[in-house]
């Protein structure tokens, strides 16, 4: 992929992002924003990511709530409606679908996977401050 296709990929997923909690957003929102015609922004889409436009704006609002589950303690029903869907349900079923889990599966999943990492990084500093 080329820089400039990738910096219009990264402008679209900035728009996306500015705009999780605007109820007023839509396809034809993002085309005004980009200044595109909505035919001519799907082809780009399709050709760039492979997935139709829909389709990537709900990629970057998984990723997004991926993100909050790692690094909040915010309930997954809040994460829904800062990401953009209306219903905690289609966010575990989108989420479940990209991931494998269910949203709240998976933040038990990174949070015991970090701890173990934090014990072993823990042991690791004691070894070396021992050793010294």
């Amino acid at each position: 992929m080329s820089r400039t296709q990738e910096q219009f990929l990264e402008r679209v997923k900035v728009v996306i992002e500015s705009n999780l909690e605007n109820k007023g957003f839509s396809i034809d929102f993002l085309c005004q924003e980009l200044g595109m015609s909505r035919s001519n922004l799907h082809r780009k889409i399709k050709r760039l990511s492979g997935l139709s436009t829909s389709l990537y704006i709900r990629k970057v609002r998984i990723e997004r709530a991926r993100e909050l589950l790692i690094s909040t303690d915010l309930n997954v029903s809040e994460i829904t409606y800062l990401v953009g869907f209306n219903i905690p349900q289609n966010l575990s079923k989108y989420f479940t679908q990209a991931y494998g889990l269910s949203p709240s599966a998976y933040r038990k999943q990174y949070d015991a996977d970090a701890d173990a990492d934090k014990g072993t990084i823990d042991l690791d500093v004691t070894l070396d401050e021992v050793s010294h």
